[in-house]
């Protein structure tokens, strides 16, 4: 099988012959760059996990017993609660890091939040 180049080939219509350039690749959009609206996005999808986690860090304790007592095991269905923000953020950035970024800002405001809610 045929690897493809690494620069484009343009074709010249005065004569018959293809040349390789790579002006032509410099300007397109590198997909592995951070933008500063990927950025914003990431951050917002954080924020909102953040107040998720706020939301939802006291539940399992209550919850845990009564789901055990349904069925047996269904209580670690809340355990998805927390790997949800990385995959949301992920599904809408694209990006390597991205899941990363946003639990690191999700984990940063929860515990600014429980910081502030002890004090």
């Amino acid at each position: 099988m045929a690897k493809p180049f690494p620069e484009t080939i343009v074709h010249d219509k005065t004569t018959k012959t293809a040349k390789r350039s790579s002006a032509t690749v410099e300007g397109k959009r590198r997909p592995l760059t951070w933008h500063v609206i990927d950025i914003a996005v990431r951050a917002a999808v954080g924020m909102m996990s953040g107040v998720m986690f706020w939301v939802f860090d006291g539940l399992p304790y209550c919850l845990f017993p009564l789901l055990t007592l349904i069925l047996p095991g269904s209580a670690a269905l809340l355990h998805a609660l927390f790997y949800f923000p990385a995959a949301l953020g992920l599904l809408i950035v694209r990006k390597p890091g991205t899941s990363a970024y946003v639990l690191l800002v999700a984990s940063f405001l929860l515990k600014w939040c429980s910081v502030r809610n002890t004090a």
